[in-house]
């Protein structure tokens, strides 16, 4: 037996493996007698789902646990993913068996995910949703490409198979595909747009994107940019990027004339960060009380809701903040080539790029013969 107790919750909890899986809830009682009692039953049931002939099956919630303790625990973005593994596991519904998940269950999925989850009642006024309270196509695949991951992982670690598992199909045919359909998104700030969010923007939060427009840098690169990572001798600046698929790297961007004027005002300002934003009114920040007028270093949610303001202002729809980075990305191939863009935004994958840039196939391929031209 293994009931134990926690400091961050009065209830006991249990923990014990079955066959090398491990079996770990709260028990959500403070007796335990009772919570004994409890493990002795779950114990019993594990048993049962281990058949003599090795096959074995689970729950969703069980092999998404299994995921969570032997993989993605450790992952460099855990505590997103536990968020995402938690909302996934409600989706399809905790008890549900593995082996039970087939094409038609996964479409229905997907048909929850297309209404934004508001047909799951455990999900109803939970994760937000940006237009008409629906999922992008991204995040639909997002999500299915996880419960995918959490199923097949569950597969090599009880050594089985769940036989009608579809596979995460692009095709087409829209009765066998389990995939949304991604278009690349092509939406850039437009030079009319610029005037009238130059024209909205407080001066603090115009040196922000202006250098985002400058330097094409992520919002987390952007709002974390150290004066210890600029270079102006050299006319660089170094951020680190974190590749889907690869480890952290370093990257390097050169400094045009108008991302060094704006490094020249913001000089003096904070001894730390590039960019900061005054404070409205007293709050707290880091402990500390800071008072109206006073500069703070600049958190992404902190930008975007700024941003967002500005943008209403300037009567700008459709607009994030990473549409500044493909906004340089594109002004960059404009300016010179896709080769330039993809050097600017640092992507080891040229097509990469091309979807930052929205180009097709064919536009592509032209694309290469002009850089081509231009290096002869």
């Amino acid at each position: 037996m293994s009931v134990y107790s926690r400091t961050s919750t009065k209830y006991l909890q249990i923990d014990f493996r079955i066959d090398g899986v491990r079996y770990a809830f709260s028990s959500g009682t403070e007796s335990r007698a009772k919570a004994e009692q409890i493990e002795r039953r779950a114990m019993a049931e594990a048993r049962r789902r281990a058949p003599s002939s090795g096959r074995r099956d689970c729950t969703v919630d069980e092999a998404a646990f299994l995921y969570w303790d032997l993989q993605a625990s450790g992952s460099r973005s855990a505590d997103e993913l536990k968020r995402w593994i938690r909302r996934v596991v409600l989706m399809a519904g905790p008890d549900t068996m593995c082996s039970t998940i087939d094409l038609e269950k996964m479409l229905g999925y997907r048909r929850s995910l297309r209404n934004g989850l508001h047909d799951v009642p455990a999900l109803r006024g939970g994760p937000k949703t940006k237009e008409e309270g629906k999922y992008s196509a991204a995040t639909i695949n997002r999500y299915l490409r996880l419960l995918f991951t959490i199923l097949r992982h569950a597969e090599q670690v009880l050594k089985t198979k769940f036989p009608d598992l579809p596979k995460p199909s692009e095709r087409d045919d829209e009765d066998q595909r389990v995939l949304e359909v991604v278009h690349p998104r092509k939406r850039y700030l437009r030079p009319e747009e610029e005037d009238r969010l130059e024209a909205a923007s407080e001066p603090d939060l115009l040196d922000m994107w202006k250098f985002d427009l400058e330097t094409g840098l992520r919002e987390s690169n952007l709002c974390e940019l150290r004066w210890s990572e600029v270079s102006r001798s050299q006319r660089k600046i170094t951020v680190n990027l974190k590749a889907q698929g690869s480890d952290e790297y370093w990257h390097e961007v050169d400094l045009s004339d108008k991302a060094l004027e704006i490094l020249r005002r913001r000089e003096g300002i904070h001894p730390e960060f590039v960019f900061t934003l005054p404070c409205r009114v007293d709050c707290w920040f880091e402990g500390n009380m800071r008072k109206a007028g006073e500069h703070i270093p600049v958190l992404r949610g902190f930008f975007y809701k700024r941003m967002s303001e500005a943008w209403k202002k300037a009567k700008i729809k459709n607009l994030i903040v990473h549409d500044f980075r493909r906004t340089a990305a594109r002004r960059k191939w404009l300016e010179k080539d896709i080769y330039a863009a993809q050097l600017l935004l640092g992507h080891r994958e040229l097509q990469t790029t091309a979807n930052y840039i929205g180009l097709t196939a064919a536009e592509m391929g032209q694309a290469l013969r002009a850089a081509r031209g231009r290096a002869a």
